[in-house]
């Protein structure tokens, strides 16, 4: 339902509609398509404060992914707040977009949650504030409310790419590997392309030492670099290397590659991660951090990652105030 008090033009709200639910597939064809609807959308009704919160979402999604760096990202959405705030009147949509960034973008953790709760006070049947409040929830380890927003979101909308993805990477933090198995597969059955089921088989492979295949998933990540010839050099490279020297050099020529084209860290963090270099995976979570990338909150997750018990992991935590 609409979150605002005045009534949109029913054709220019479809098309906000249909840019969001294309945003949350998270692939570089999807975010325009999405952008395309927002856009038609504003041809139709340039006041229709939702767009902008949609605009606004779309570049957190790219942001996400990787196609856009973490400040171009920030200032991006800041001007569509601008333009938003000038339209008025309160609306739900824009509260969850601005919950949005200050949970992933600017780190304001306190404010997030106003935003988060003023946006619920307003439209309380909208499953992607629902779920993107339990990831909030997840992140600042208050898992029973967590799961009670993820059931309010799965109630509403179950077939929902957002709510489907963001469940399962809520059960795969909370170690429930096989249940985060099956919304995968139901994510496939959504969105054959979705990002996440690369990350999850790449994992799986892995486990099960089939490293050939896992190599084919991780082109299928990679390839979000937008590196032309990203395929081309884990191919050369895997053909004369085993597969944790593979990941090594993978990592060495993305880090090579961040000189000149944006890369984004968290890609790098996870393949140190891979082979297991402690080191590597502290120097770039720091970099993470530094570069406010929208990562960084779910490393406050208790119990997922390996590395919480080192002094500089414990630090960054409580200076960005996810710890106390």
């Amino acid at each position: 339902r609409l979150s605002s008090e005045r009534t949109y033009d029913p054709d220019a709200y479809e098309m906000y509609l249909k840019g969001i639910y294309h945003t949350g597939y998270l692939t570089p064809e999807s975010f325009d398509q999405a952008e395309e609807y927002f856009i038609s959308a504003m041809a139709i009704d340039s006041t229709i404060i939702e767009v902008y919160s949609g605009l606004a979402t779309l570049w957190a999604s790219r942001r996400q992914m990787g196609y856009s760096t973490p400040q171009f990202a920030r200032d991006t959405i800041a001007t569509f707040f601008m333009l938003a705030d000038q339209i008025g009147p309160e609306n739900a949509a824009l509260y969850r977009a601005k919950a949005m960034e200050c949970t992933w973008g600017t780190y304001e953790w306190g404010k997030a949650e106003v935003y988060w709760l003023k946006a619920l006070e307003l439209n309380p049947h909208n499953a992607l504030t629902r779920i993107f409040y339990a990831h909030y929830l997840m992140i600042m380890n208050r898992w029973d409310e967590a799961w009670e927003q993820a059931r309010y979101a799965q109630d509403i909308e179950p077939e929902s790419p957002w709510v489907v993805s963001f469940t399962g990477i809520m059960y795969a933090f909370s170690g429930k590997v096989l249940t985060a198995a099956k919304y995968v597969e139901k994510l496939k059955k959504i969105q054959p392309n979705h990002p996440l089921i690369n990350e999850v088989y790449l994992q799986k492979e892995i486990t099960f030492k089939n490293y050939d295949a896992a190599i084919g998933y991780l082109k299928k990540i990679l390839i979000r670099t937008q590196l032309e010839d990203i395929n081309q050099f884990i191919d050369m490279t895997y053909a004369e290397n085993d597969f944790n020297t593979t990941i090594d050099k993978v990592s060495e020529y993305l880090i090579q590659k961040r000189e000149d084209q944006y890369v984004l860290p968290r890609l790098i963090h996870a393949n140190y991660k891979l082979t297991g270099n402690d080191e590597k995976q502290m120097e770039w979570l720091e970099v993470i951090y530094k570069e406010k990338a929208p990562s960084f909150p779910y490393f406050a997750v208790r119990g997922v990652w390996a590395l919480q018990d080192n002094p500089r992991y414990v630090a960054m935590m409580k200076e960005s105030g996810l710890w106390e």
